[in-house]
């Protein structure tokens, strides 16, 4: 192989690596705005030009941009690899589980949850939705067991931390859909102002877009204003 054909390779390796790097910037920016298509589309173009770049954080913010659009066959496809590259880590079974969940393999989804559920790092979201689960199976004591742990954990973590957003918006939707007669309005807004003054870039655009306007909704809904 001659000089000149070498150079031109390293050259061409050294152009892809960028638009590689590229595309990777701007899919977590596009994640980042909560325009989850555009994401998306960045995401897998850079995986195809070079998967082995595709790290696992990328692949767990694709895998949320997935749930985020509806494409779930494609979350839980792609949870199943988070769960291969980190067996210990429970978000992957969380996103594999809501991912069954909401494509209605409710017992697919308990096995995912449940897998969540035994890991002791895992967050309350994991027993609010393994509770909404239990729930569609019909074993109610099973949910009722998880959403009294879920309401105790957002509670304490309320105490120790009257500023954590994400807590409140996910006690608001553990009482929206458990149907407790609590100040669900109150526990919406106050998660609004804590995000408002946020200088968090990485979950502000998303709370504000996605998760408080689909809360305030089924709220409006369920209250028939």
């Amino acid at each position: 192989m001659n000089e000149d054909i070498i150079v031109k390779e390293i050259q061409e390796a050294v152009t892809l690596e960028k638009l590689v790097n590229h595309l990777y910037d701007s899919a977590y920016e596009f994640y980042l705005l909560g325009k989850y298509e555009k994401a998306i589309m960045s995401f897998e173009t850079a995986g195809i030009l070079n998967i082995d770049k595709m790290e696992f954080w990328k692949k767990l913010a694709l895998s949320y941009c997935y749930l985020a659009t509806g494409r779930y066959r494609d979350a839980e496809r792609l949870s199943k690899q988070l769960m291969a590259d980190q067996p210990a880590y429970w978000g992957a079974y969380f996103n594999a589980g809501l991912a069954a969940l909401w494509q209605k393999k409710l017992k697919t989804a308990v096995g995912y949850l449940k897998q969540a559920d035994d890991m002791d790092d895992h967050e309350p979201m994991v027993n609010l939705y393994l509770g909404i689960a239990y729930d569609l199976t019909g074993e109610k004591e099973g949910r009722q067991g998880q959403f009294d742990l879920a309401e105790n954990a957002y509670q304490e973590i309320i105490q120790k931390n009257p500023h954590e957003e994400q807590a409140f918006i996910e006690l608001a939707y553990l009482y929206l859909y458990s149907g407790k007669k609590k100040d669900v309005l109150e526990l919406i807004q106050k998660a609004e102002e804590i995000i408002k003054d946020s200088d968090d870039v990485e979950k502000k655009q998303v709370w504000l877009d996605f998760y408080l306007s689909h809360l305030k909704g089924i709220y409006l809904y369920k209250n028939g204003k």
